[in-house]
């Protein structure tokens, strides 16, 4: 939850009901993750029925967008509206839209997020590395780092939906 922009949560906490959720095994959430994307939208299918509500808006970003997808093909009722964001299509390749950068296992986290998300433009690096400097703003009841096999199994699930492995351990 803490990687979300606050700036962008608190905006839309401002006319709609925000619920932020760890999926299961990743951050505060206990049990193991699941190794697919389908898993973690029948988890999630589960949460939004266990909270009573029958129709939800949806904005999903990177995972959570595969999962989004998921949900609104398996349960397609219970989403109003979809917003997709940071992601692809099912067997679409999305891990490397941005130039080639050499040695990306030296970059911080930090300069990974603006390459995976964020333009080369001046105006996207900008704005990008203003959005990453907030999600630290957050300090108190932070999640949890999510452990490794929680990660590795997110990383199962990522291969899996796009066809392409995906060291995905930076988000967390």
């Amino acid at each position: 939850m803490d990687n979300w922009d606050p700036e962008l949560t608190d905006g839309l906490a401002k006319t709609h009901r925000v619920i932020l959720f760890d999926n299961r095994g990743v951050g505060s959430s206990e049990g193991e993750a699941p190794e697919t994307i389908d898993a973690m939208a029948n988890d999630a299918i589960a949460f939004i029925h266990a909270l009573g509500l029958k129709k939800v808006d949806m904005l999903g970003f990177s995972l959570g967008a595969f999962i989004a997808q998921k949900i609104v093909i398996n349960e397609p009722a219970l989403v109003n509206k979809l917003i997709l964001a940071g992601t692809g299509p099912e067997g679409g390749d999305i891990t490397d839209n941005g130039p080639v950068i050499e040695n990306k296992e030296k970059l911080t986290p930090q300069q990974m997020l603006l390459h995976l998300f964020y333009d080369t433009a001046a105006i996207s690096q900008t704005e990008g590395k203003a959005a990453i400097a907030r999600l630290g703003q957050r300090t108190v009841n932070r999640d949890a780092n999510t452990k490794v096999p929680s990660i590795l199994a997110q990383n199962k699930a990522i291969e899996a939906f796009n066809g392409r492995a995906f060291f995905y351990i930076f988000f967390c």
